[in-house]
């Protein structure tokens, strides 16, 4: 399923919310994407951004070292030696990722809960970072991809532990709506 059809879903959601204006402004987005998008090399399209521990720099020596879950400072999440550092903004995440992650009784499971963590850790980072700085359409366009990203992930991780864990994960569309609407107030 094409990114552009979950953002044209997402935009219908909004209007059903009855959030028009936000709605207007993503379809208007999805339209010049789709415009860019035509000229765009398949490869750049498809690039992604790999986490690498060196990504937290050489002030948080020592947080990836295999520790149990557990509460990290600043109210982050750490499971099987992965520390969060965006978290602190969404105490939803970090109860989402514990109920999961509790949940994880194989490595095809702890597996999951791992892609998740990372993916919701870039989608909130993404959120911090378009509120406190503002950004482009094609930066409110990547977090939107990131947090379908996100849930695409607890589709999957709903499925191999037969439950349903999707709604716990509901920030992940308030983050969009509060990033949308803090956007076009701008």
């Amino acid at each position: 399923m094409s990114t552009n059809y979950n953002l044209k879903s997402f935009s219908s959601h909004l209007e059903s919310k009855g959030l028009s204006k936000e709605a207007e402004y993503l379809r208007n987005m999805i339209e010049e994407m789709e415009d860019e998008m035509d000229q765009m090399d398949i490869e750049e399209k498809e690039d992604l951004v790999e986490f690498d521990e060196s990504d937290l720099g050489e002030d948080s020596e020592g947080v990836m070292e295999e520790m149990p879950m557990e509460e990290m400072e600043g109210d982050e999440f750490s499971f099987e030696g992965h520390a969060t550092v965006n978290f602190h903004c969404c105490p939803e995440a970090k109860d989402a990722m514990s109920a999961v992650c509790d949940m994880a009784g194989s490595e095809e499971e702890s597996d999951l809960c791992m892609e998740l963590i990372e993916e919701v850790d870039a989608f909130l980072g993404d959120k911090i970072s378009l509120i406190e700085n503002g950004g482009s359409k094609e930066e409110l366009c990547e977090f939107m991809n990131k947090g379908l990203s996100a849930m695409y992930v607890v589709g999957q991780a709903s499925g191999i532990m037969d439950e349903d864990i999707a709604e716990s994960f509901q920030f992940v569309a308030d983050a969009i709506d509060e990033v949308c609407s803090d956007l076009l107030e701008e």
